[in-house]
Formats: C-alpha cells, sequence, structure tokens
C-alpha cells in the first residue's frame, strides 16, 4: 500500500485554522497529515534565537519531515523547503510539492510582494465571496515574533535550488493569476532551469491552495 503521508507547511501570516479544509479534504482521502506552522505563528516556538533560523525551524521538525513520504510547502513555506534543498539536508527520498514559492530577496521585492499580497486578497473575496485570509487578528497581536521570518524571507534568495530540485521526486504549482509570488517568476525560472516540472494551476490566484486542495490532492494521488 503506497505510504500517504505528508507534512505541511505554510506561508507566513497563516494558521492552521485557515487550513480546515485542506486537512479535512486530505483526512478524508486516506491521507495522513502533518502541518507546522512557522516559527513565531500561532503557539509555534521553534524559533531558539540563533541566527539561522531556516537550519532552526528545520531541525526542530525534522522527526516530523523525515517519517513522512511528501513534504509541502506554500509561499514562505516553499521557500523554507528550497533553502534546505539548496542546504542538501533534505532526504531525496521524500517527494517535495512547492506551491506559488516565495523565491527572491531584498526590501524592494518585499514590499512589492506586500502590496501585490492585498491585490491577491481583493481577488481572494470575488473569486471565494470571502474575507480575505491573510494577516488575522491572532497573527497581529503577537507580529514582533514574526520578525525572524520575515527577515528570512527578505534576505535568503534560493533561486540556486531550483538546480538540485532533479534529486528528489517534485512538483511546482504554480497560480496563473498569482501577483504575490508572481507567475511570471516560473516563466523567468524556466529561461534558466529549462528541464524545470512546473505545473500551471490555470486562472487562480495566490490562495487557491486554501479554497482549493483538490486542486492539489489530484497531483499525489
Amino acid at each position: 500500500m503506497k505510504d500517504k503521508s505528508v507534512t505541511y507547511i505554510h506561508g507566513i501570516f497563516l494558521t492552521k485554522s485557515i487550513h480546515k479544509k485542506l486537512i479535512n479534504l486530505f483526512t478524508a482521502s486516506g491521507y495522513s497529515i502533518d502541518l507546522i506552522s512557522l516559527p513565531g505563528h500561532e503557539s509555534e516556538n521553534s524559533y531558539s534565537g540563533s541566527d539561522d533560523i531556516s537550519l532552526d525551524f528545520f531541525n526542530n521538525h525534522k522527526e516530523i519531515i523525515n517519517k513522512n513520504r511528501i513534504l509541502i510547502g506554500h509561499s514562505t513555506g516553499a521557500k523554507f523547503i528550497l533553502d534546505w534543498v539548496d542546504r542538501s539536508i533534505i532526504n531525496t527520498e521524500i517527494e517535495l510539492i512547492i506551491i506559488d514559492p516565495a523565491i527572491y530577496s531584498g526590501k524592494f521585492q518585499y514590499f512589492k510582494a506586500i502590496i501585490r499580497n492585498i491585490v491577491d486578497d481583493l481577488r481572494f473575496i470575488l473569486d471565494y465571496k470571502k474575507v480575505p485570509f491573510a494577516i488575522p487578528i491572532n497573527i497581529m497581536k503577537s507580529s514582533y515574533k514574526l520578525v525572524p521570518v520575515m527577515t528570512f524571507l527578505k534576505e535568503k534568495n534560493v533561486l540556486g535550488a531550483f538546480s538540485k530540485l532533479n534529486n528528489f521526486n517534485y512538483k511546482i504549482l504554480w497560480g496563473t493569476k498569482d501577483l504575490t509570488t508572481p507567475y511570471k517568476w516560473s516563466k523567468e525560472i524556466k529561461k534558466i532551469y529549462p528541464d524545470l516540472q512546473i505545473i500551471d494551476i490555470l486562472n487562480r490566484s495566490h490562495g487557491w491552495i486554501i479554497e482549493e486542495p483538490e486542486l492539489l490532492l489530484k497531483y499525489l494521488e
């Protein structure tokens, strides 16, 4: 019987409760899923204050990551996974699913992403008739805890990790209407690494995984 164990790492400003639909769908489909919050999110205290938040984060969860067959990351979660790939610290037998990844570094890129995310939130309202999920109140109350993750997001460039993905069984899924981590990035990456497996999720913006996890599930079956 095929191993259906999954580790899922969400994006910045998100919560486990926001992913209830995804968790329920995966569970109903026979998957066991461990959802890991980023450092500083909810009750997650996996960051010890070291200078290397990414390595610290991995070491605090490597038992969960290594026991499951599939590792999925969305947005900032995907950026952490790509950093671990670049460092060669992930077991290459683990299947990777990279969703709408944050890639580039720099303050300019970071602040542009914030503006684009606001537009994506407005699109989320139109698409799903729900209040946008980004930056929920319970996280904003403790936003100072997110500084290390935001620093990682601004300063870490993981473009080189794509050259190492061929060591894994992997898929990259990218919403064609994504503005937060723009879809055009996928085209830029393909020019550098033409053999990359990038799957277009048609007419979907950055938050599609929250409300339509079934679009992800079909790529795992």
